[in-house]
């Protein structure tokens, strides 16, 4: 999820980097409010959400979001890749 237009760039990287790994990756950057883009993940049965806004650019990370269980944690960006592969494994739905 992207909010915010500082976010977007930073967000096509990430989605560039979860992909060359081999993920499938969805998004709906730009397409509403975090509620509606909240939305779409859950009718996609997407098994996580990065949430990428304008404070996460300023910070250096991600807020990765599981859901199912609705936990969220703050994930700096040089181990987005290695923490989304971690939770997947996890989920039993990513074949490495």
């Amino acid at each position: 999820l992207q909010l915010g237009d500082r976010a977007k760039p930073k967000a096509v990287e990430v989605i560039t980097s979860l992909e060359a790994t081999g993920l499938r990756v969805s998004s709906s950057m730009g397409k509403g409010n975090i509620q509606f883009q909240l939305k779409t993940a859950s009718e996609l049965n997407s098994p996580l959400v990065l949430i990428i806004g304008d404070q996460e650019v300023h910070d250096k990370n991600v807020i990765m979001r599981d859901m199912q269980d609705r936990f969220q944690e703050t994930v700096l960006d040089r181990n987005i890749v290695k923490m989304v592969i971690q939770k997947l494994e996890g989920k039993k739905v990513v074949k490495l």
